[in-house]
């Protein structure tokens, strides 16, 4: 599904570039992981999330920074259809896992699905490359 497709089918909405709020996106997704490799041997569960809150909040600023936003409802399946075209082919398996990790946070948060260690090690690693794939496309300046 392309950029187009996407504002086509209103799960994504124009607004004005707002690089600075990309940056505070950007730190924020540091946070998070940090925070993550911080809890990850005593809570899995707790670090997987936030591996995935890291990754989705770098994407939402990349969102930002090339002037879009999702619409609220279905806004984490939208953020990863959204980063599958903008970061786009030679990402595609990492997007490929990140939608894993989306729907394994989603089991964890609601279900009663429990994430091991080597599971949030996983998501780490995975957080750690969609943040620099997304900070390397907003320090280059490209666009979808």
């Amino acid at each position: 599904m392309t950029i187009a497709d996407l504002l086509a089918t209103q799960e994504l909405q124009p607004i004005t570039p707002n690089p600075s709020a990309a940056l505070r996106l950007l730190e924020k997704a540091h946070s998070n992981l940090s925070a993550a490799q911080i809890v990850a041997n005593a809570a899995p569960d707790a670090a997987l999330t936030l591996a995935y809150d890291a990754a989705r909040q770098a994407i939402t600023g990349l969102m930002r920074a090339q002037g879009y936003r999702s619409r609220e409802r279905g806004a984490h399946v939208i953020a990863i259809k959204y980063a599958r075209e903008a970061l786009g082919a030679d990402h595609a398996q990492m997007i490929d896992s990140l939608d894993n990790l989306r729907r394994k946070r989603h089991s964890s948060e609601y279900g009663d699905v429990f994430s091991s260690e080597q599971e949030s090690a996983w998501a780490l690693g995975l957080a750690e490359r969609v943040i620099a794939a997304v900070a390397e496309h907003i320090d280059h300046g490209e666009m979808p």
